[in-house]
């Protein structure tokens, strides 16, 4: 009896060994999708989130096995793009990367139709500032104190892309910070609000990495840059937080999946982004427009959405910040 036990027992374990090693091969093998994923953009071709994407687009495909499709859905400050994801299947083949006004100021703002609390947050991707510009050749502006004097005795405007944005924030944070009586006008896009600073329909303009070029090319006079460190691209150019200090205002995108993502598709995804930044010439690409890397962990990011939606309640709650 004893004989014929310890041969079923035998038997029993070489039947379950191939089971256990090919269940230990699927645990460790990382995720991979099971057809072409698809990259939701909030903006068109031109700007910023589109350029990249294309610096990213063709490694992404070799890293996950899959073509990487890139699809605009502009309109409504990226509203557009987030819903869409919000209510795509969480089986990782649609992603998104969004910045702060879609997950931390516009639901403070207006109703919208997703939660974003339950969006996945799978990691910041890059940061970049804001810089202070005007046109050339006004002599009124050349330093953050002229600007904060000036609006305090006069009607002082800045051009954004509209109330909702973290380039709007910027003006209403110097305001609060300050007492200074910046008055936004709101255009439809980061070109016509540039191009209304340029013309001088209004003073001054807080410009995202489209600026750079353009400063460059003498159409616009930079005053300061809204990040804590000045810009290594223009390092004569002070910081705001150099006349205010604490004062910082940082742009970032950071990549988003549906809600109910799973955590080995999350992970997978991390690993991709962190690994594509870390490569010099990636880096280099995506230095030159403008944005620094910063690829970090979902907690790390969940934590900066977090903590820049309090931010900004108070802000909008302090200024009495509407859509009009």
């Amino acid at each position: 009896m004893q004989h014929t036990l310890a041969k079923y027992l035998a038997a029993a374990a070489v039947a379950v060994l191939p089971w256990t090693a090919g269940a230990q091969d699927k645990a460790a093998k990382p995720w991979q999708p099971d057809g072409p994923v698809t990259l939701i953009l909030g903006y068109g071709a031109g700007g910023g989130h589109y350029a990249l994407a294309q610096v990213l687009q063709a490694r992404m495909a070799e890293e996950l096995g899959q073509p990487l499709i890139v699809m605009p859905k502009p309109g409504a400050g990226g509203l557009i793009a987030t819903d869409f994801v919000a209510n795509a299947r969480p089986d990782g083949r649609t992603i998104t990367w969004s910045g702060p006004g879609v997950l931390t100021i516009w639901p403070q703002l207006r109703q919208i139709s997703y939660d974003p609390k339950k969006l996945t947050p799978v990691n910041l991707l890059v940061q970049m500032g804001y810089m202070l510009v005007t046109k050339p050749g006004e002599s009124r502006w050349n330093s953050v104190q002229d600007v904060i004097d000036g609006s305090k005795s006069g009607d002082v405007t800045y051009s954004s892309v509209g109330v909702g944005t973290s380039n709007s924030m910027t003006g209403h944070l110097l305001n609060a910070m300050t007492g200074s009586r910046l008055r936004e006008i709101g255009y439809k896009g980061g070109g016509p609000a540039l191009m209304s600073t340029m013309a001088g329909e209004t003073d001054i303009g807080f410009g995202d990495t489209a600026t750079h070029e353009l400063i460059a090319a003498g159409r616009l006079r930079a005053i300061a840059t809204t990040t804590r460190q000045r810009e290594p691209r223009f390092p004569d150019v002070p910081t705001v937080a150099e006349t205010v200090p604490g004062y910082e205002v940082t742009n970032w995108l950071g990549v988003i999946a549906p809600p109910g993502t799973p955590q080995p598709i999350v992970d997978r995804y991390q690993q991709i982004f962190a690994k594509l930044m870390a490569e010099p010439e990636i880096a280099k690409r995506v230095k030159e427009l403008g944005m620094t890397p910063d690829v970090g962990t979902p907690q790390a990011f969940s934590e900066l959405i977090d903590s820049e939606t309090q931010l900004w309640k108070r802000l909008i709650r302090d200024q009495n910040i509407k859509v009009e």
